[in-house]
């Protein structure tokens, strides 16, 4: 990504990092999916590494996987925002975290049991180049779990924060198929 585009993002998400804290308790779009649908505890064994890619304030993997769950896992979060960081070290108290860039993280190859990403894929620019830069750090049989609004729900220009833009689902089967990457489900949700 662009460092300016970068640099948009960041300023947003820190601008808005108490209101997300707050909007995800209670969101029913956002927040029932991800446990009925996505974040099951059967993805998560003591002792497996997961990141969290654009982890925010961590609240969702708190409030579905809770604290006694996430002490026994190696758990990284990665976020453009020092705010939303220092709200995730306070809900994620024994959590590793990184300042940086999800569409290209500086983690070793083959080395994440599962990689989290609750809706931040649709805020970087290369959604294939990123999926495959997390499909080289994926152990083999490891798990992509995405919550990500479609393109046609999400045109650039129209989300809160600058650059972001729904994923085509075109571009998402395109990037598993390449990187041999295996799709376990696919949920659609719509609001009315």
């Amino acid at each position: 990504m662009r460092k300016s585009d970068l640099l948009l993002e960041e300023k947003h998400h820190d601008a808005f990092a108490s209101e997300y804290t707050q909007r995800r308790k209670g969101d029913f779009i956002w927040e029932v999916p991800e446990e009925i649908f996505l974040l099951k505890k059967k993805y998560f064994r003591k002792k497996i590494t997961v990141v969290d890619m654009g982890c925010g304030p961590a609240i969702s993997v708190v409030n579905i996987l809770g604290r006694k769950l996430l002490d026994k896992l190696n758990y990284l979060g990665i976020d453009i925002s020092k705010e939303m960081l220092k709200l995730a070290k306070k809900n994620i108290p024994k959590g590793k975290f990184i300042k940086g860039d999800i569409s290209n993280p500086k983690i070793k190859a083959n080395s994440i049991d599962v990689i989290i990403s609750l809706g931040a894929l649709h805020h970087v620019k290369s959604k294939k180049l990123t999926l495959h830069r997390w499909s080289i750090i994926l152990r083999r049989g490891g798990y992509i779990l995405l919550r990500e609004p479609t393109y046609e729900a999400l045109k650039r220009g129209m989300g809160e924060s600058p650059i972001e833009e729904g994923i085509k689902f075109s571009e998402l089967t395109e990037s598993f198929t390449l990187n041999n990457l295996l799709p376990v489900k696919y949920n659609f949700f719509s609001t009315p």
